[in-house]
């Protein structure tokens, strides 16, 4: 049992250091993530620039939009550590379950992603 747990221990922790330096990739580079994000809003013809209604918000929303996109971006990285820790209990259907699932939910999750900024934004 302490094996076990000091190995999830291992992985929780690299994890967490996947999303964190991911989160601070995505910081520097908040700039160019803001204006992706709203460049369909931008085209609209009474296009109006985007408002903060206090002194912190433009900081935190800098560090939320950085989350959530180094949770998106890093996904199949923390993910693959995740499957790494689980594979020694899985019986071999369950992990070629596991890795087809894997496959389908990234692939729906980008179409998403794609059908969000390409569709439902411009309407």
């Amino acid at each position: 049992l302490g094996e076990h747990l000091e190995a999830l221990r291992q992985t929780l922790i690299r994890v967490l250091i996947v999303i964190g330096a991911g989160s601070v990739i995505c910081f520097l580079g908040y700039r160019q993530l803001v204006d992706l994000l709203t460049y369909p809003f931008q085209m609209l013809p009474n296009a109006q620039p985007l408002v903060l209604l206090g002194p912190a918000d433009g900081f935190s929303i800098a560090l939320r939009l950085s989350f959530w996109c180094s949770l998106t971006v890093t996904s199949p990285v923390w993910l693959y550590l995740i499957f790494r820790f689980l594979q020694p209990a899985l019986m071999a259907h369950e992990r070629h379950t596991l890795m087809l699932f894997s496959i389908v939910s990234a692939v729906f999750m980008a179409l998403g992603i794609l059908f969000a900024y390409y569709v439902t934004i411009p309407i």
